[in-house]
């Protein structure tokens, strides 16, 4: 069997969001959801898909996989519950009277605006690029970013994002108020949040401190809510995380601006340098998002760099570097959503993961989903599968 190339890759993805929109009833014009969708879906395969652009098709085809993907997945848990109509079974509705009819219709009506719903939230998620150019790190960036241990691109997220990362984090707390200030893992409540790990300009970032092969193994969200926002304690992310050999690159996305009043990152300027984990000890304060802090006797605070940012910038820093945040008593909140990814040639090693669960009291992180954001496995070793 020939592959498939990157172009028709592509176009078949382009053509399995525009099935599930037409399962919708997306063409009788009943909303300007629907023409934002079939404009999305037109201009997209209006792309020739030659030679040239066949490799970024490639990619934009994955992309577009990834969007089908979770508006399936999100589609079929609300329909199991509503009408265990699975979105692959066409939605229509039986003409009755009135009264009981109604009563009848109302799960398939439901779960029709859901989808129609859903398939709106891919139109102001995606971030599909078919140009070619990449924003990559300059050569001072990289090299900032190898003797610092954290780096603040030239690059930034525009505003219609950022309010929909607000939005998909409203949607998340009123699910599991528990969040108020710290998620650990997003993607295992709401997939929408892997949209913004997708962002081009991001992964040619990442690309450029981590190679062209790597994988999104987290995604974290520290709220740090108004007046009542918690620490961080001094910390360096590798004592928490089951990856060997210990790599990883955070993505550090400012969702609303921080600064030093309501509680930025702070970070100890080149202590990643000796790729090595200090000594920590387990603090169990309820008060503070994460349990393992830094011996004080192991760096030196007054050595801390306040990382303030504006809304919509970004940050990079090394799996080793030490950094924390203070409480935020200020009366705006300091949103930050963290994008974790490791180069495939380490391993996210599951078992590991589950031993330092039951021995530090973390979070397990043995059944969280890697999504291979780029390139391939290396390693050979990484499982891939969808665990939800």
């Amino acid at each position: 069997m020939s592959p498939v190339s990157g172009s028709d890759l592509y176009l078949l993805g382009i053509d399995h969001l525009n099935h599930l929109h037409n399962l919708a009833g997306g063409n009788d014009g009943d909303s300007h959801r629907n023409d934002r969708m079939l404009q999305f879906c037109k201009s997209n395969q209006g792309h020739n898909g030659d030679q040239q652009d066949d490799g970024n098709h490639h990619r934009v085809g994955i992309d577009v996989f990834h969007q089908y993907a979770w508006v399936k997945r999100e589609f079929e848990i609300f329909s199991h519950g509503v009408s265990k109509k699975l979105v692959d079974k066409p939605i229509g509705f039986k003409k009755h009277s009135r009264g009981i009819q109604e009563a009848k219709d109302f799960p398939l009506k439901l779960s029709r605006e859901k989808l129609l719903e859903l398939l709106h939230g891919t139109v102001n998620l995606v971030h599909i690029s078919t140009s070619g150019q990449e924003t990559m790190l300059s050569s001072s960036e990289i090299e900032s970013y190898h003797q610092d241990g954290f780096v603040i691109p030239d690059f930034r997220i525009d505003e219609q994002t950022l309010e929909q990362i607000r939005s998909d984090h409203e949607r998340l707390l009123k699910k599991h108020p528990e969040f108020l200030n710290y998620c650990p893992n997003v993607l295992a409540y709401d997939l929408s949040f892997l949209n913004y790990a997708r962002i081009p300009e991001i992964l040619d970032l990442v690309e450029s401190v981590l190679g062209p092969d790597f994988a999104l193994w987290n995604s974290s969200f520290f709220a740090k809510p108004a007046e009542k926002g918690q620490a961080t304690p001094w910390h360096q992310d590798g004592e928490y995380w089951p990856i060997r050999p210990l790599a990883t690159c955070t993505v550090w996305i400012a969702v609303d601006a921080a600064n030093t009043e309501n509680g930025c990152l702070q970070v100890i300027r080149g202590s990643h340098r000796s790729k090595k984990l200090f000594r920590h000890q387990t603090n169990p304060d309820p008060e503070l998002t994460l349990n393992q802090e830094l011996l004080k006797e192991e760096f030196d605070e007054s050595n801390a760099v306040s990382m303030e940012l504006e809304a919509g910038m970004i940050s990079l820093h090394d799996v080793y570097l030490v950094h924390g945040s203070a409480v935020n008593r200020s009366s705006r909140s300091r949103r930050g959503l963290t994008l974790r990814f490791m180069p495939t040639s380490s391993v996210f090693d599951r078992e590991w993961s589950s031993r330092m669960a039951r021995e530090k009291g973390l979070v397990d992180h043995a059944e969280r989903t890697l999504f291979l954001m780029r390139g391939k496995d290396l390693s050979g070793e990484n499982d891939f599968r969808l665990r939800w």
